[in-house]
């Protein structure tokens, strides 16, 4: 037979098990007193209203920002149908100035015509 070295391992310290949390946390629950119970629900009264002024906070802030987003809006629409108002009215001279030198065109040829005819009769007459 070999011989071996008999290597003997440390044993392992006891770790905490559930039970023994369980009974750590019962008797530091029965520890506490008034005194502690009425600040924790201080902290927990302020922590619920600094929560609440945040949370009224970024609703006044998102308000604002809509309502400068709709002034903005509402100034581009204006904006916008000055411009419009201006097109069309430019459209509206521009139309007016192609009918009068259509008109204009159609009376000078008409002049035209009617000056040939008469030279046409004065020269076969």
């Amino acid at each position: 037979m070999e011989n071996r070295s008999s290597t003997r391992l440390p044993t392992r310290s006891r770790l905490p098990t559930a039970s023994t949390a369980l009974a750590t946390t019962s008797a530091t629950a029965a520890k506490r007193t008034a005194s502690t119970a009425q600040l924790d629900g201080e902290i927990e009264h302020a922590l619920t209203r600094r929560k609440a002024k945040v949370e009224a906070f970024s609703a006044s802030m998102t308000k604002s920002s809509l309502e400068r987003r709709a002034a903005d809006a509402e100034q581009a629409k204006r904006m916008v149908e000055a411009d419009l108002a201006k097109v069309k009215q430019e459209k509206d001279k521009v139309e007016r100035d192609r009918r009068w030198f259509a008109q204009r065109e159609k009376d000078i040829l008409e002049e035209r015509d009617a000056e040939r005819d008469a030279f046409e009769k004065e020269r076969v007459s």
